[in-house]
């Protein structure tokens, strides 16, 4: 299932200037960090339709007069108004509708959050729109559980270490849109679902998990996601944290994905694991002692092969495959092909 995001709309929302300096620099710090959005076309973001409304009723938006009122009169002239009325406008603008994606336009529900974010902010409608979002998405989820496996809601301010809220109540009756996938359920009945949530997009990208894209079907463009995410995982665990847009440091071969279809690595789990950890190391130059040189011949005293300056190598898997890549000088490695122990081919 290909993830998707949903926004909370209060990350879009000017804090009051009475909330002081230090909420609007948080505020303009996570629109800054969502900027990574705007370049990552794989991960679709919807929003409530009734979010602009709601952020209007605030005293929120239009978001460009609000935020140079904060800004001028909390002393932070320095930063620039039109590119975060720039990114805010983006989020509102370029994100698909909540209750387009996930066929409800509206659940009747007196509804419960486990923990609850909304009474402790500043702004009403906002908050309000929060426990709507929720209770969409639970309910969507109560008939689609891939469906909201796959979501995650990025908001703020939650308190949850468990990094989930829970949704609970009994649904009484719902507003499903045309093409809703799911049929009319029996009401009424007992929602109690978990939503997880991220505070930050390296939070989102670090929570994905790389085989749910390499599932999707084998193509250039998934398995170059996987390995990227499947790195920037790697990374972290081992104390060495990428910045998301640093996880491009490697090239996918041309006969790479092909390779994975003959050698069976389009299904089982425990093999691509093995593999996308593999390619891990490999892009960081770890593990050195399961790397060999790739030779033009079957002999220990064969010489390397070679592509101009390039040279190409293999490393183990498992016992019965082997990654075969080139080491680029002061380039990135390029990942060539996957094959069985007896395949000393590699792609030029």
């Amino acid at each position: 299932m290909v993830p998707r995001l949903t926004i909370d709309p209060f990350l879009l929302a000017v804090p009051p200037i009475s909330a002081g300096r230090q909420a609007l620099e948080s505020y303009v710090q996570d629109l800054l960090q969502w900027s990574d959005l705007r370049a990552e076309s794989w991960l679709p973001i919807y929003m409530s339709e009734l979010a602009p409304e709601a952020l209007e009723r605030d005293g929120c938006f239009p978001f460009y007069p609000r935020i140079k009122e904060a800004l001028a009169a909390l002393g932070m002239n320095y930063i620039e108004v039109r590119d975060l009325n720039l990114l805010a406008t983006f989020l509102l603008t370029q994100a698909g509708s909540l209750e387009e994606n996930n066929g409800v336009k509206d659940v009747i529900v007196d509804a419960t959050l486990d923990p609850n974010p909304v009474p402790a902010r500043p702004f009403a409608h906002t908050g309000q729109e929060l426990i709507r979002t929720l209770v969409i998405l639970a309910f969507a989820g109560r008939h689609l559980p891939a469906s909201l496996a796959a979501t995650r809601l990025t908001t703020k301010e939650v308190g949850s270490p468990t990094r989930r809220i829970t949704v609970r109540g009994q649904v009484v009756g719902a507003y499903l849109r045309v093409g809703c996938p799911f049929p009319e359920p029996a009401y009424p009945f007992d929602l109690n679902q978990h939503v997880t949530i991220c505070e930050t997009f390296p939070e989102v990208v670090g929570s994905l998990d790389p085989l749910d894209i390499w599932k999707e079907g084998l193509s250039d463009h998934r398995v170059t996601l996987a390995i990227r995410l499947a790195l920037f995982a790697y990374a972290r665990d081992s104390g060495r944290g990428l910045a998301w847009k640093a996880t491009t440091r490697f090239a996918l071969g041309h006969s790479f994905v092909q390779t994975l279809d003959a050698s069976g690595f389009q299904v089982d789990t425990v093999k691509i694991r093995r593999l996308l950890r593999c390619c891990c190391e490999t892009i960081m130059g770890d593990n050195l002692p399961a790397t060999h040189q790739l030779r033009e011949g079957p002999g220990a005293e064969e010489p390397q092969i070679e592509r101009g300056r390039d040279r190409a190598w293999r490393r183990d898997v498992d016992h019965e495959f082997h990654l075969h890549y080139w080491e680029r000088p002061e380039r990135h490695p390029e990942l060539a092909c996957v094959g069985p122990h007896n395949y000393f081919f590699i792609p030029a």
